[in-house]
């Protein structure tokens, strides 16, 4: 394309000009055979835009995958900035999608490690309002319930608003008996209690608790003052040559 514009450029410099582009011309190697082209326009007014674009591009990664025969390695998913990056990544990962990026794939961008994060948050302090909403956040996201935001935020006033909404879910947490487990045990608890599927995210989240109490202790208190500081850093690392999309800037 390059070489067909600058010749026909050419024709319409002057002679001095047109000098320039004389014996310009690339002679670049052929690319292999093959391969996918898909442009599609999404509506950007439509409520949800960016979930429609995610959507859309799950689906025709496991269609170019199981139809088309392409292995996750030969797809690129350029983005526009490194916070989407994290967030596709992040729904790829979600929908069992292998994914690599050379941004690094943060822990903490996994809205389950989060979560738990959360979770934990609580059991030291059942005042806290921040935890006790991410918790109903999430909760609703995975089982929605017949609650607009406005009565989720009037339940949460109440006393006893958390637990009886904790309740509809069938769910209870005794911090007590959490609080005398070594932090790793009560990470594995809550992910089994709260039937969270494990993903890569979970994963490497188990392995920086387990690395923080092998060399600072078990303490949760000071392992949650830990992570606070290094959420920001502390990444999946994913081997060379694995079988995954590539997303990029």
């Amino acid at each position: 394309f390059n070489n067909l514009f600058f010749q026909n450029l050419k024709n319409n410099l002057s002679t001095n000009l047109s000098k320039i582009y004389d014996g310009c011309a690339q002679n670049s190697d052929y690319a292999k055979d093959g391969g996918y082209v898909h442009v599609e326009l999404i509506d950007d007014q439509n409520e949800g835009f960016k979930e429609n674009i995610i959507q859309k591009m799950i689906s025709e990664i496991n269609k170019l995958t199981s139809e088309n025969e392409f292995n996750f390695k030969d797809i690129t998913i350029l983005c526009n900035s490194r916070k989407r990056v994290s967030l596709v990544a992040q729904r790829f990962s979600e929908n069992n999608i292998p994914v690599v990026s050379n941004e690094g794939l943060l822990i903490n961008s996994s809205k389950r490690v989060r979560f738990l994060v959360a979770v934990m948050r609580y059991l030291l302090d059942k005042g806290d309002n921040l935890s006790k909403a991410a918790i109903c956040e999430y909760l609703q996201s995975e089982t929605p319930i017949n609650y607009t935001l406005h009565e989720l935020n009037l339940l949460l006033k109440k006393d006893d608003g958390f637990t009886d909404l904790l309740k509809q879910y069938n769910i209870s947490i005794s911090t007590e008996k959490f609080l005398r487990l070594p932090i790793y045990e009560i990470a594995e608890r809550l992910i089994k209690k709260f039937r969270i599927p494990e993903n890569s995210y979970i994963s490497f989240f188990l392995d920086v608790i387990l690395k923080f109490s092998e060399k600072k202790g078990s303490n949760l208190s000071e392992f949650l003052v830990w992570w606070e500081e290094k959420k920001g850093s502390e990444s999946i690392i994913v081997p060379e040559g694995i079988n995954a999309v590539q997303v990029m800037t």
